[in-house]
């Protein structure tokens, strides 16, 4: 949305959702096996400006923005015991492990689970603009 009040005063606002979900297809017999992991991810930015025009040589503008992101990444190995079933030993037992042997595809995740979440963030900016002689000063 964007609005002019009058001819010194301008506001613009911003508003962002995305949600992006992915749940990959396995090609292999057993879902562990898969390398890579699902994953749920949102994120929503809110931006807010205001300009104002002070005078023929100065200017001010205020703005903020808030984001906060969510994001979980989880193997399909994690859980169920899988090492003890493929008969593995003095490994964590809370994943299935990953196998890379050299000239063939990978097998499980290297990465089994990851938590970002909530990230919350704010910012707020202000800039002075001042037009003097043949230069143009800026604080903020």
């Amino acid at each position: 949305m964007d609005h002019h009040f009058d001819d010194h005063n301008r506001l613009t606002l911003r508003y962002l959702l995305s949600r992006g979900n992915n749940y990959p297809v396995t090609d292999y017999p057993e879902a562990p096996a898969q390398p890579g992991a699902y994953g749920l991810g949102h994120v929503q930015y809110v931006y807010g400006s205001w300009t104002r025009i002070l005078g023929p040589i100065q200017v001010n503008d205020l703005r903020y923005t808030y984001v906060n992101r969510v994001g979980h990444s989880v193997s399909r190995g994690v859980g169920g015991n899988y090492p003890e079933k493929l008969g593995l030993t003095g490994v964590d037992q809370r994943a299935f492990p990953s196998f890379a042997p050299s000239g063939f595809v990978s097998v499980g995740s290297n990465s089994q689970e990851r938590r970002r979440y909530p990230i919350e963030q704010h910012q707020i900016i202000e800039n002075f603009t001042r037009l003097r002689g043949h230069h143009f000063w800026k604080f903020g």
